[in-house]
């Protein structure tokens, strides 16, 4: 299932993408949005006909995808000197993995949307048994820790 198409990363990156056609952009989107789907499935959820969610990570998957590849190809370098004082510098693995956590941050957003569980059955079990344990209340006249606490 497409979420993103080339002209939305086109939208978020702007026509500067180094050596990456249209086509290569293109069969990018395919790999992240089988990612997504790889997620989904794990969560046992089917891929819907669309969501805002998923279109903005699959479009930040793709950028992160694209970031890289321009470092890598130096078409966007880490820095460039281009003689005496002037230089300047860029992050494109700091970009990349910004983008991975804004994609990431879209599937929880989507996730909770459809009320699934965000953590593993095991960590919410835990969470659960956590937040139950936090709702019972001291008794802060007998409790000889609520006074221990309280002195030091």
């Amino acid at each position: 299932m497409a979420y993103c198409t080339y002209t939305d990363v086109q939208l978020e990156v702007g026509t500067a993408t180094g050596t990456a056609t249209t086509s290569d952009i293109t069969s990018r989107i395919a790999v992240s949005d089988g990612e997504i789907d790889d997620l989904l499935a794990l969560k046992e959820l089917t891929p819907p006909a669309s969501s805002t969610y998923l279109k903005r990570a699959s479009v930040y998957k793709t950028v992160a995808w694209l970031k890289r590849r321009q470092s890598h190809e130096l078409s966007r370098p880490n820095s460039l000197s281009l003689g005496g004082d002037i230089s300047f510098g860029t992050s494109p693995e700091a970009e990349a993995k910004a983008y991975e956590e804004k994609a990431d941050a879209e599937m929880l957003k989507y996730y909770a949307s459809t009320g699934v569980d965000v953590l593993p059955s095991d960590q919410a079990d835990v969470t659960r048994a956590d937040a139950d344990i936090g709702d019972m209340r001291l008794d802060t006249t007998t409790d000889p820790v609520f006074f221990t606490e309280l002195s030091l």
